[in-house]
């Protein structure tokens, strides 16, 4: 496993040892992908001084699963690389009002309902929720699969609470959110 770096480089992509491409996802890789950026203990992630990292997670993850959900843009919202000129890092709000509806789309995401995001969870493949918070931060988790005597969607997320695992209530409350989905 790829020793992950020290939380002073946010600013910079975690490499991932564990990946999954289109032609090999399935759930337990999914998990293992997860599993890899240690959610609970990594100080990456670790929440402090008022601020979360769900979206540098996020931008983590979705890298090893080969469908980036960018940290860093440019002006025209297009994914760069960490401190490029004209670049700028974003927001969870800006993922989800700004990023996601403009250049998700052209990058193989779409929008889902919250079973139809679940499902593609359980088969292995991405799926987000995105929240958008009008008075403040928002926030953004990845779906994962289902044990078989679990129901209703189930998340892993940085965020006030870090989890691999966990129901969507645990992380978003009663929130209403946007799902997407990728292959």
């Amino acid at each position: 496993m790829t020793p992950p770096r020290p939380a002073r480089y946010r600013w910079l992509p975690q490499a991932a040892a564990v990946r999954s491409m289109p032609h090999t996802r399935s759930p337990q890789l999914l998990r293992d992908v997860v599993q890899q950026f240690d959610l609970t203990t990594s100080e990456r992630y670790r929440p402090g001084d008022g601020k979360t990292w769900c979206n540098i997670w996020l931008w983590d993850v979705t890298r090893a699963l080969y469908c980036e959900v960018p940290h860093w843009v440019d002006a025209g919202l297009g994914a760069t690389t960490p401190g490029a000129r004209g670049s700028s890092e974003t927001t969870a709000n800006l993922l989800t009002l700004v990023w996601m509806p403009r250049r998700g789309l052209r990058a193989g995401w779409c929008r889902a309902g919250a079973e139809e995001a679940q499902r593609t969870a359980d088969a292995g493949r991405p799926a987000v929720a995105l929240w958008a918070n009008p008075k403040g931060p928002g926030h953004v988790a990845l779906l994962v699969p289902r044990a078989d005597w679990e129901e209703g969607v189930q998340i892993a997320q940085a965020g006030a609470e870090c989890f691999e695992h966990g129901a969507f209530a645990r992380g978003f409350g009663g929130r209403q959110v946007d799902f997407w989905v990728h292959d």
